[in-house]
Formats: structure tokens, C-alpha cells, sequence
């Protein structure tokens, strides 16, 4: 079995969201803050994206997007205007489930909403992960995974998906939620293996997959980010001298250690927080050796205090 293929084996869901919201414009939605790894396809039509810190993204059919860890999020028609909607309100309005996150959905979720007009389907999906048990593959992909038709297509999947859908919805019938883990656990691997393989000449974890060297000690790394780890300890446990790991590194990466071990950091006392771990807590875990240089770090990443991060992101009951 190709080391991709064991990293794939050993990744597994906690619980997962799958729903199909069919569109037609103008509509705006707000994804507020969750827990979990929001995931959109574009099934037909337009969406427009929308997050913090970045410039309105326009998605056409087939194109993938995931926040491997939840931001607050929007998608719109194009040209749609006034105050977006809550997804909440939205599942609501369709007497969608309820859902929890690491749980599975035990019916379907099909929603309809918006004005009349052009017509979108989307597939919007959260995956629920066991943060304890994350790959360094998963935990070091960029906020925000932008997967085109080029990259990933469940075309020849989704027909039989939504027809699926549509008639357990109509059923109603016990055992959709054993059925649906499965589905969503193939979707989540897809996405996994189209983010590692998409550019296999660029930086990250598609070259780090074929270097041994930097590969075992990103294990290293995500297994113990709070360790005292030095460029001294880090080229050792790689194997490789100190200038020649931070060249390696520098190329496979396309950042410098230190900063990849930093944001490592901030990202681990992040997610700690987001599942209620005091700051305290993430603080003397996070290895920087005072709250000060810690809450530095952490404002410098996200924009906020890790107190206010904490309670910001903190779920609340339902979906």
C-alpha cells in the first residue's frame, strides 16, 4: 500500500452533515460559527463566497470549497443584496433534523430557499473530526481548500447521491445514518487525496508525502507542537544538518520551521479552544513560555485574544 493510501486508511469521521439546499436567486446565507470542516460543492448554478480576510470568490458548477477548520462564512447569488440569512433559519424553515456535531444525520437533509429567479443546488457538507487523531496532512492543509473541476469531480457521483437522498427523504425508511457515514467518509478520502495530489510540483504536504525526511518530523511536529523544539532539534530528528534542513524544508514547506512550528501553535491552541479548553490550558500546552508571547502569537494569527477567540467559537446546542 503508497504512503497516501495508509495516511488515507487512518483517517476516519467522527460524524458528518451531508445536505442538498436548492437555490434560486437571490438568496444569501450566513454559516455562522460551527464546529467541524464546512464543506461546499457548486452541483449547478452560481454561489458567491464570502469570509473574512478575503475578496468575494465566485464558484461556478463544480467547484469544491472547505474550511478544514471552521470560519464564519457566507455564500449569496451574484448580485443579491440586504442582510443574509442563517443557515439555522434556513433548516428551520424545512423541518430540517437536528444535528450535533460528531454525530450522523438520521434522515436526510433537503432544503429550498430564495426568491424565484436562477436556479443553484448545493451540496453543503460539515465533517466532524477526531482532533486528537489528525494527520499532519489534514491539520497543515490552508484555511481554506479551493478544489476546481480539474481537481476533484463527483460528477459521476452525485446523480445517484441525490437521487439517494431524494428517495430516503420520500422512505423514511431506519438505517440512513450507517449508510450516509459512508458516503461522506468517501467524499471527505476524495478531498483529502485531490488536496495532496493536485499540485505535486508545488509546496506542502503532496511533496512532503515523497520526503522522508521532512515527512517524519511534520509527524513529529503535529504529535507534540508544544515540545521545546529548536532548528537544532527539529534538523536532528529530520536526519539532516541544520543548513540543509532549512533549505529542505524551506522548499518542500514553502515556509521557514519556525514559522510553520508557529502556526502549528496557534492552529493546536485554537481547535483546544474552539472544544472548551481554557485559555490557561492551551497556553501551557501551546510551548511559548509566557501568557504574554502566547496571546501575541495567537492575536497575530486570528485577529483576537484567545479569550475572546474561545468565546466567540464555542457551539451552541443544535443545529
Amino acid at each position: 500500500m503508497d504512503r497516501l493510501s495508509r495516511i488515507l486508511e487512518a483517517t476516519h469521521l467522527q460524524g458528518s452533515l451531508i445536505g442538498m439546499i436548492q437555490l434560486s436567486a437571490p438568496w444569501h446565507i450566513d454559516h455562522e460559527q460551527w464546529v467541524g470542516a464546512p464543506t461546499h460543492y457548486i452541483v449547478e448554478g452560481e454561489a458567491v463566497l464570502e469570509h473574512e480576510g478575503a475578496a468575494p470568490q465566485l464558484l461556478s458548477a463544480g467547484d469544491l470549497v472547505m474550511f478544514p477548520q471552521w470560519q464564519k462564512h457566507q455564500l449569496r447569488s451574484p448580485g443579491a443584496a440586504g442582510p443574509p440569512v442563517s443557515i439555522r433559519e434556513i433548516v428551520e424553515n424545512n423541518n430540517g433534523p437536528p444535528w450535533r456535531p460528531g454525530e450522523w444525520l438520521e434522515e436526510p437533509l433537503i432544503m429550498k430557499a430564495g426568491g424565484g429567479g436562477a436556479r443553484t443546488v448545493i451540496l453543503s457538507m460539515v465533517f466532524s473530526l477526531d482532533t486528537a487523531k489528525l494527520h499532519p496532512m489534514f491539520a497543515a492543509m490552508p484555511r481554506l481548500v479551493h478544489l476546481s473541476p480539474r481537481d476533484i469531480d463527483l460528477g459521476p457521483w452525485l446523480p445517484s447521491l441525490l437521487q439517494f437522498m431524494e428517495m430516503e427523504k420520500a422512505r423514511h425508511e431506519p438505517g440512513y445514518a450507517a449508510i450516509s457515514s459512508r458516503i461522506a467518509d468517501l467524499i471527505f478520502l476524495q478531498i483529502l487525496r485531490a488536496q495532496a495530489l493536485r499540485s505535486p510540483g508545488a509546496g506542502g504536504f503532496a511533496r512532503a508525502l515523497s520526503d522522508p525526511a521532512i515527512g517524519a518530523l511534520l509527524q513529529a511536529l503535529h504529535e507534540a507542537p508544544g515540545a521545546s523544539w529548536t532548528l537544532t532539534s527539529m534538523a536532528r530528528r529530520a536526519g539532516l544538518s541544520r543548513s540543509t534542513f532549512s533549505v529542505r524544508f524551506r522548499e518542500v514547506m514553502d515556509v521557514t520551521p519556525a514559522a510553520y512550528l508557529r502556526g502549528l501553535r496557534m492552529d493546536t491552541a485554537a481547535e483546544r479552544l474552539r472544544t472548551g479548553t481554557s485559555v490557561k490550558q492551551a497556553f501551557e500546552r501551546s510551548g511559548y513560555t509566557t501568557l504574554y508571547a502566547f496571546t501575541t502569537a495567537f492575536a497575530a494569527r486570528f485577529g483576537t485574544t484567545p479569550a475572546q477567540f474561545r468565546a466567540s467559537a464555542r457551539p451552541r446546542p443544535g443545529l
